[in-house]
């Protein structure tokens, strides 16, 4: 499958797991869950492919939030990648569409440390 639809997919799946209409967890008695958390490896590699490849997010549904793929991969590298994604997430904070999600993984990066190799 395309790298675009697969994070689309993964970003429109993923929004409705964590985001504010997700079932509240006191209510269930279980943690709000990502995609990105439960599948760390699969996901990292997915996002990083679309990163590199630079590809469009592609969507099942007429999402009417764009940004929902993009956003995700962007925060999987920031959350499970490691200093050899530094350069790729530098290349999109130059005028990039996607500049503001590539400044977020940066900064995430950052905080934990970048130890990863």
């Amino acid at each position: 499958m395309p790298p675009g639809l697969v994070v689309g997919c993964l970003g429109e799946a993923n929004g409705f797991l964590v985001g504010p209409w997700a079932l509240n967890e006191s209510a269930q008695g279980y943690p709000r869950a990502s995609l990105a958390d439960l599948y760390p490896d699969d996901c990292l590699r997915i996002a990083r492919r679309f990163l590199q490849l630079d590809a469009e997010a592609q969507y099942f549904h007429n999402v009417p939030w764009m940004n929902e793929g993009p956003e995700f991969a962007f925060d999987v590298v920031g959350r499970h990648g490691d200093r050899s994604d530094i350069d790729m997430l530098r290349r999109f904070t130059r005028a990039h569409r996607h500049a503001k999600f590539a400044l977020a993984a940066l900064r995430t990066l950052d905080s934990l440390g970048a130890t990863r190799a």
